[in-house]
């Protein structure tokens, strides 16, 4: 049965306010046991619309709908968030067709003026940049990257989903959202399908996709383009339901932000696992696969295959340093319980990048059983080096000022256990900026295989060895080949247990080890002329 918001009384001249059309028009579809609700050509001006059970809201090619920019036209439908299009307890929900849902969102913030911690001065709690001083979010070095400030209220999300069940969003175009864009919380069964989401990317918290306490999602053939995280799978406390992420596939997308293309967290009070995501391109990014953990929750079984990346520093006060993979696990606070993050995997993921990677545990939680398999990073000059480079971007946590000056190696991991890295391949761009450093740096590591490695250190730091650890043990190093103009290929100090060093082709290295490089065992290595 098909339902014609038309016949509803909707005008769809961009103009007239049609929000209880159709409602109408879903109202009694519902209650006569479902149907489709079709919304033909026009510019259909709304506030909040709720979806209820059995309901497929079709857009015909040519329709929009069209958000309301006053407080007013706007409610919640019983949730905890205010949205253009809401549903609470429902199941068997569609959005489908070639039409659009547009929010409006530049009519919610100052496009003129650039966001800054005086706007928001809890945003920046113990947060410096020692290279850079307190200034180092200063319009001085750029405001061309945003983001813009909001103004003093905005909806909360786009679309949102409280405890529904079989949801369907297929074909439609979202854009122009001044929050998040698409919320789903404790739901079951989604399908998210050659979607795509093109919003500002001046415009702050913005996030594409985001299932929450979800179970059973397929997301596939999108293209996102959004102003924070692209695809962020969440574990949120205090939003009225308990549970945990789990089950989630994401295929064949397209993804670009100025935050990250895909981010777990930092919501994390919940456990989050079984997630995978094959063939995916992130384009022009301030961060590319990250998981940024900070609660008691647990993060394990994540897989990450078949991925090119392409990151970039930007101005401005958005979280990330250009990293093209970006694992961490800090307390939230001091004395903040947080679980663990386990069983991570990174296959054959080609990267270009403005900065390296980076896998950050700490005491209270060391991340365990990560490997990269494949991974090759490609690290180029930035124009925007001065603006934002040069440093460790942690946030959020008040363990330690989580955004301070630091070298940025190629790859670099603290409180890890248990680390494979095959076939990780360095390329420097000979003139980047002198804080790169190592191709590889570890520190406080525990049970460490790097096998097939080719790599050298950054070219304006001769002084730094290709591979450095500090405080590691059981190391195992093999197959590996050092690159025209290596200098040292090791550098070791205060570590033990340095198991195997087998198979290596260090010709074109002038040193083989400094430090403690004699503790290896050493079999098959093609070594340095004397």
């Amino acid at each position: 049965m098909e339902y014609n918001v038309r016949d509803y009384g909707a005008i769809g001249d961009g103009e007239t306010l049609d929000t209880v059309s159709v409602q109408d028009a879903i109202d009694e579809c519902t209650e006569a046991g479902g149907g489709t609700v079709c919304v033909p050509a026009g510019d259909y001006r709304v506030g909040t619309i709720q979806l209820k059970s059995n309901v497929a809201l079709f857009l015909a090619s040519g329709a929009t709908l069209i958000g309301s920019t006053e407080e007013e036209d706007y409610h919640s439908g019983g949730t905890p968030m205010t949205s253009l299009l809401v549903s609470k307890g429902a199941e068997n929900i569609a959005i489908r067709g070639d039409g659009v849902i547009d929010a409006q969102g530049s009519e919610f913030m100052d496009m003129n003026d650039v966001f800054t911690p005086s706007h928001d001065p809890a945003a920046m709690t113990a947060e410096h940049s020692a290279r850079q001083g307190e200034d180092y979010l200063d319009p001085k070095w750029g405001t061309e990257d945003g983001p813009v400030r909001p103004l003093e209220w905005r909806p909360d999300r786009v679309l949102y989903f409280h405890e529904c069940d079989r949801v369907k969003i297929q074909g439609v175009t979202i854009q122009n959202a001044p929050n998040w864009t698409l919320h789903f919380l404790g739901c079951k069964d989604l399908r998210i399908t050659g979607i795509n989401i093109y919003n500002d990317l001046r415009i702050p918290n913005t996030d594409g996709i985001n299932p929450d306490l979800c179970e059973n999602i397929h997301i596939s053939d999108c293209t996102v383009i959004t102003g924070d995280d692209a695809i962020c799978p969440k574990a949120t406390e205090g939003l009225g339901y308990e549970g945990s992420l789990e089950n989630l596939t994401v295929t064949n997308c397209i993804l670009r932000s100025r935050s990250s293309a895909i981010k777990f967290g930092s919501a994390t009070a919940h456990d989050i696992e079984n997630c995978t995501f094959e063939n995916i391109i992130v384009r022009g990014s301030n961060r590319g696969l990250a998981i940024q953990h900070r609660d008691s929750g647990s993060i394990r079984n994540i897989s990450f295959s078949n991925i090119v990346v392409e990151t970039q520093l930007h101005t401005g006060h958005w979280w990330g340093k250009a990293e093209p993979i970006w694992v961490t696990s800090i307390p939230r606070h001091e004395g903040h319980d947080i679980g663990s993050v386990e069983n991570i995997r990174f296959t054959n993921v080609n990267a270009t990048s403005e900065s390296g990677i980076v896998v950050y545990g700490t005491p209270e939680s060391r991340i365990r059983d990560v490997e990269l398999d494949g991974v090759s990073v490609a690290v180029t000059d930035s124009a925007k080096s001065d603006a934002s480079g040069g440093n460790f971007d942690f946030r959020p946590t008040s363990l330690f000022p989580p955004v301070f000056e630091s070298e940025i190696p190629g790859f670099y991991a603290e409180y890890v256990q248990d680390l494979d890295i095959d076939s990780f391949h360095i390329e420097w761009e000979e003139d980047i900026a002198q804080y790169h450093s190592h191709a590889v740096e570890c520190e406080s590591v525990e049970d460490l295989l790097i096998e097939n490695f080719k790599g050298k250190q950054a070219p304006r730091s001769p002084d730094k060895a290709s591979l450095a650890f500090r405080d590691t043990s059981d190391i195992t190093i093999r197959g590996s080949k050092a690159l025209h103009g290596t200098k040292t290929f090791i550098e070791i100090s205060d570590s033990n247990d340095a198991r195997l060093f087998a198979n290596n082709d260090l010709t074109n290295a002038e040193t083989a080890f400094q430090g403690d490089g004699e503790a290896f065992m050493k079999s098959g290595n093609i070594l340095p002329a004397p």
